[in-house]
């Protein structure tokens, strides 16, 4: 099904989807071998929060699931099909890949630094 959006809810999504690329790109530069997912999981955080924005992944709770997600961003290290809740895992020359979903409310949106 192909949702029609109005002006104001492009306008929003077009928000959080430049505060998502900013976060994505902030932590391409930041990790390095050395860091561990939880690390990068705490930067996101971060950001998001001084975007005033708040993750959706952390009160996800799918019924396939074991709880709530609890944290800002889902990772995954080299060839992982799947991507998951940050651990402890240090990464070491690895390739990793993250996905974040933060809400803004209206008018709250800042830039991050």
């Amino acid at each position: 099904m192909i949702e029609i959006l109005t002006p104001r809810e492009i306008d929003r999504a077009r928000a959080t989807g430049a505060l998502v690329a900013r976060i994505l790109e902030t932590l391409r530069r930041r990790v390095e071998p050395g860091v561990t997912l939880l690390d990068i999981d705490a930067w996101a955080k971060q950001m998001i929060e001084a975007a005033g924005a708040e993750s959706c992944y952390v009160d996800y709770a799918p019924s396939f699931g074991r709880g709530p997600f609890g944290h800002s961003i889902c990772t995954s290290v080299n060839d992982a099909v799947l991507h998951g809740r940050p651990s402890a895992v240090v990464l070491r020359g690895a390739t990793s890949s993250r996905s974040t979903s933060p809400s803004l409310s209206t008018g709250s949106w800042r830039t991050p630094r």
